[in-house]
């Protein structure tokens, strides 16, 4: 570190030790708020870039004690850069030349986004006044390994990989044989089918998604997040955004892995936007004259799924959430080298995937160079759009890491034979084209909001699990999308597949109805109703009734699903054309949404109307 000025020229990053935001984000809102944040390391020193080694072996060292959960690293060798990225991040650890600091501290320690700060030096005691009179600055040291030190017990509680973390992923046999007995196309259709009405729907608008997100993280720290997304949202894009700090990577791509469509229809704006942003940015970066590229990405995956990516090679994998990737290899196997996994957890495995890519051929997602357009990830990083599906090439073991794995991906064309026959099995184009997307994707949302705990429900009852609840969800969403598409056959059946799942995942699970139960029974029995099954319509609802009122337990959500359990019961009546029993259900329903619902919500307004319309027939 020197203690003088060199040219002022602005650094990026230093290309081959950056480090690539994560893929996905756990979504605990009951975390500390402190552990909740991600932590970003801001180095400043006016000769980073004029002596080489010092910086590689600097930025090493840090690595060693950030990349535990792939944060970046942002260098910047000229103030004022510095002080504008300050400006527009969260929870920074300043580290800054001595010289450098001399003038930058004074501008930028009172600023909410500084965590704390600490002075990179020759001459520590010319620099320790500063030490003195600013609270923030933590010390003034003339060695990287003791800031590293004090560095420690901010990331050491970030070091490990949760469930949360790991990549959630589904794997298809190739020349499948359809129908399957095992429903394992579902996992394949479900994301092409949600995708296309997610992109299409308008019935969520910017306000809705920013209350949801008020009513769903509401720490000091969230409100500020969200108070300023509602201000300044037009100002950037969505990819800045979506990489600007974890909360939005955290929803979005938490409610992708474990099929939380409520949430993302919650979502929405944000996400076509950004779904927009990537299709345009692809467009203009395609080069045809490449033919063919690759991308590099580290992750965790259980060892589960591992042996069905070994297995089923030449087969294909789809990942539902949004994917970064980097060009340069190094990126990924930076991390990979300090990854601690593999060592501490033998229920997962650390895999560097090698994606690769024909710019010749249309992929079946947008992809895009996000690195030029945005200071907060790598230059060269990628980020490659929701539910993308690529063939499984190769897997063997990674050569410089044995406790490794490396497979090589392709990105599969939009119009792959085997993909399109799967979608074809079920006639996919026809359910699209009979049903007009936009109408399709309110339907949508407002049945999963009449059950809109049903996520939570399952989070409890299966210990937050993620390959549990997003098995169980997954199926749920597949009945609620046919049950909204008029295919109530299909409805039913992944209604009773979902309930088969999730009972093998409980304790006593055949033995006793629990809670989680109720949405999939009462949305059942409607099923039923519609294809003119009074009795049995009948015998599902009052099931989910049945559950509710002998659940001891005084959970939260209970008025919700007692709303709208009786509501179901009410219409399935109506449909029946037994108008003094719907009118029975219909006011126990009303009853129920008034003990937790104001009298002029819409909600309350609505079932009111429905009465009034059944009183005067």
């Amino acid at each position: 570190m020197g203690a003088t000025h060199g040219k002022d020229r602005p650094f990026k990053f230093l290309d081959s030790h950056s480090l690539s935001s994560k893929s996905s984000i756990s979504q605990n809102t009951n975390d500390d708020e402190t552990a909740d944040r991600a932590f970003i390391v801001v180095w400043c020193d006016a000769t980073i870039g004029a002596s080489s080694n010092d910086d590689v072996n600097t930025l090493i060292q840090l690595a060693r004690i950030v990349n535990r959960k792939r944060q970046l690293i942002h260098t910047f060798s000229e103030l004022n850069a510095c002080k504008e990225f300050i400006t527009h991040a969260n929870n920074i650890c300043l580290i800054v030349s001595g010289q450098m600091g001399t003038d930058l501290i004074p501008l930028v320690h009172n600023l909410k986004q500084i965590h704390s700060i600490y002075i990179f030096c020759f001459n520590k005691a010319k620099y320790d006044p500063l030490v003195k009179q600013y609270e923030k600055v933590r010390g003034s040291y003339t060695e990287i390994s003791e800031i590293c030190d004090y560095l420690k017990k901010y990331f050491i509680s970030q070091s490990t990989t949760s469930d949360y973390e790991q990549l959630q992923l589904d794997v298809l046999k190739s020349n499948l044989t359809l129908p399957t007995v095992d429903q394992q196309e579902v996992a394949f259709l479900y994301p092409i089918l949600s995708k296309m009405i997610l992109c299409n729907m308008n019935l969520i608008k910017k306000d809705d998604m920013i209350n949801y997100c008020r009513t769903e993280y509401t720490s000091d720290y969230h409100k500020q997040l969200i108070d300023e997304f509602e201000k300044t949202y037009s100002q950037h894009d969505p990819i800045w955004w979506f990489t600007r700090d974890n909360f939005f990577q955290k929803i979005i791509n938490r409610a992708l892995q474990i099929h939380d469509y409520f949430t993302l229809c919650m979502m929405s704006p944000f996400i076509q936007d950004l779904i927009k942003q990537l299709a345009q940015l692809h467009g203009q970066q395609i080069n045809s004259s490449m033919k063919t590229f690759d991308l590099h990405s580290c992750q965790s995956i259980s060892t589960e799924d591992f042996e069905k990516i070994k297995f089923n090679q030449g087969g294909y994998m789809c990942i539902n959430q949004f994917l970064f990737a980097n060009s340069e290899r190094a990126i990924p196997m930076l991390f990979l080298q300090h990854q601690t996994t593999s060592s501490i957890n033998t229920k997962n495995l650390d895999i560097l995937f090698r994606i690769s890519i024909s710019e010749t051929n249309q992929a079946n997602v947008s992809y895009a160079n996000i690195g030029v357009k945005c200071q907060f990830v790598h230059e060269k990083e990628y980020l490659l759009s929701m539910s993308s599906i690529f063939r499984i090439e190769k897997v063997e073991p990674l050569v410089e890491i044995p406790s490794a794995w490396f497979v090589h991906l392709i990105l599969v064309d939009k119009n792959d034979a085997e993909i399109t026959k799967l979608t074809k099995s079920i006639n996919i184009d026809q359910l699209i084209e009979k049903n007009n997307l936009t109408e399709l994707g309110s339907t949508v949302t407002n049945k999963l909001y009449q059950f809109k705990s049903t996520r939570k429900l399952f989070e409890q009852v299966l210990n937050f699990k993620t390959k549990q609840i997003r098995s169980s969800l997954l199926h749920y969403n597949m009945g609620v999308i046919y049950d909204c598409l008029s295919e109530y056959e299909k409805a039913v059946n992944s209604y009773k597949y979902a309930i088969d799942l999730t009972r093998q995942n409980l304790v006593n699970g055949f033995q006793k109805d629990d809670l989680c139960l109720v949405p999939l029974y009462s949305n059942m029995g409607l099923s039923y109703q519609r294809l003119n099954r009074f009795t049995h319509a009948f015998d599902h609802a009052f099931r989910a009734l049945n559950i509710l009122s002998k659940d001891q337990d005084s959970s939260f959500f209970k008025k919700e699903l007692f709303a709208s359990t009786y509501f179901n019961l009410g219409l399935i009546h109506d449909l029946e054309k037994k108008s003094s029993e719907a009118k029975t259900y219909y006011d126990q329903a009303l009853r129920s949404r008034c003990e937790y619902l104001t009298k002029d919500h819409p909600d309350v307004i609505s079932l009111q109307n429905t009465l009034q319309s059944l009183a005067s027939q």
